[in-house]
């Protein structure tokens, strides 16, 4: 978390408040911060299955490129050219 007196953005946060709606439409904590520079903003703090549910997607992302790729490979080495039969040249006398 970030408390008062902490660096953010190149600059010290003075204060820090929780406003009436609390939680945003994703259910996340939201809070407003203001900085020494006179910058304010609104940070949220995503819940720990945000970051699950990140996590998942990524994982099976990978693995479908991985097998994708896997199956391509299978296939090319598959679909080789058969050799070339080179024509018989007639005998010279």
């Amino acid at each position: 978390m970030i408390a008062i007196g902490d660096t953010l953005f190149g600059s010290t946060v003075t204060r820090l408040f929780v406003g009436t709606g609390a939680l945003n439409d994703s259910g996340q904590v939201a809070f407003y911060y203001e900085l020494a520079s006179g910058n304010m903003g609104i940070a949220v703090v995503p819940e720990p299955e945000t970051d699950a549910m990140l996590l998942t997607s990524f994982a099976v992302i990978g693995a479908m490129a991985r097998r994708r790729s896997c199956a391509l490979l299978t296939r090319e080495s598959s679909f080789r050219a058969p050799p070339l039969a080179l024509p018989l040249s007639p005998e010279l006398p």
